[in-house]
């Protein structure tokens, strides 16, 4: 080889070994920013990214049964019972990352052998039900129609003393007198949802709480004390007014059945019609002591807008479930960091007979338990 030819291939090695060196280098750089990317804290939801998981849990229709036991005939409610309950929730919760959930009951937590027997027997003592849901740690409860059967002051010392005081929602009840809301007319909770990627996103949740607007006269007569609007009415201008205080997502809790297509003026179920409301984004139902889930199994599935391949009606999730703790309702919503809902999935999971008893919950109802065990059943 000539002395020139020598030259320029060792110019040409020269180049190929500059240009490995300057790869190298960046490949170390983009390494190095790989690490420092990994280590910083996790960044917000994109709108098109990783959606987070709300998801809302829910009982209703509790009617005093803590435990798996029926004091009044002395036999097991095997398929039944706060104490089970409790275990399908802390199981929904632990499914989904931490502080992903929300927890609500829908009223009528009393009325039953053992509420009336304490009622009437010693007005002072907090009603184990009441104990055991403050161990739950609910986000927002509202009242069923039998709740108010044991009169106003009495249901007051009950929340006061169990601690859940502050979780009450009556949006459509107010005093006759003075025209102000009883408990809390509505809420927004703010929750800082995480996904599974472990992102953020922060969102505000409205919650309304509908009872039924006739309240019942067994033990007093609300004529002149407390007024009901008519459950419809009142989501309507409560979703307004949550919307405009920055709600990013309605819920409406309602002490009421699914109902008809087009409800009469002050009807008890009107479930339903809440999914047509603009703005509502998830109906939770109770009341009738039965199932709904959109699923093809009631009569309520022909009804105009209800999606059997969904699970949803109107486009909303709506979810009714029965009572004395027999099963949880569950609802899914995921959301995006724009804060919009990309999802939904509505579901119902019921106690089973082997479903695992929470001893925190059952220890609520010792001693009373005690109690009625050395009464005579009604069997």
């Amino acid at each position: 080889m000539f002395k020139g030819e020598r030259k320029q291939d060792t110019n040409r090695k020269g180049r190929r070994f500059s240009r490995i060196r300057a790869l190298a280098a960046l490949m170390a750089v983009i390494m190095l920013l790989v690490q420092i990317v990994g280590a910083m804290p996790c960044e917000r939801v994109s709108a098109e990214g990783d959606a987070a998981d709300l998801r809302i849990v829910f009982t209703t229709d509790l009617h005093g049964q803590t435990t798996d036991v029926d004091y009044s005939k002395g036999v097991l409610f095997a398929k039944g019972g706060l104490t089970k309950a409790a275990t399908l929730i802390k199981n929904a919760r632990n499914e989904v990352p931490e502080g992903n959930t929300l927890l609500f009951d829908l009223g009528d937590v009393m009325y039953d052998y053992t509420t009336d027997y304490i009622y009437e027997t010693d007005e002072s003592a907090t009603q184990p039900i009441y104990t055991a849901m403050s161990k739950l740690n609910y986000d927002a409860i509202i009242l069923g129609n039998h709740d108010y059967e044991y009169t106003l002051p009495y249901i007051q010392k009950q929340y006061e003393s169990s601690g859940l005081k502050d979780k009450v929602i009556a949006s459509n009840i107010t005093d006759a007198v003075t025209g102000k809301h009883v408990f809390h007319e509505n809420k927004i909770i703010e929750k800082t949802l995480k996904t599974s990627n472990g992102q953020s996103v922060t969102i505000k949740v409205g919650v309304i709480g509908e009872s039924i607007p006739t309240l019942s006269k067994k033990r007093c007569d609300y004529t002149g004390v407390l007024n009901g609007e008519d459950m419809v009415a009142n989501v309507r201008k409560e979703t307004k007014i949550l919307k405009d205080a920055g709600a990013d997502v309605v819920v409406v809790l309602a002490h009421s059945g699914v109902g008809s297509e087009n409800p009469a003026l002050m009807d008890e179920n009107v479930g339903y019609a809440l999914t047509q409301i603009d703005g509502v984004d998830a109906v939770l139902c109770g009341h009738k002591h039965s199932y709904f889930c959109a699923d093809g199994s009631t009569k309520y599935d022909k009804y105009p807008g209800v999606d059997k391949e969904t699970g949803l009606v109107n486009g909303k999730n709506l979810v009714m479930v029965a009572n004395s703790g027999q099963g949880i309702g569950v609802i899914d919503l995921g959301i995006s960091g724009d804060k919009t809902i990309v999802s939904r999935k509505s579901d119902i999971r019921k106690v089973k007979t082997n479903t695992a008893i929470d001893p925190d919950i059952e220890a609520c109802m010792e001693k009373w338990g005690n109690v009625f065990a050395g009464i005579p059943s009604k069997a």
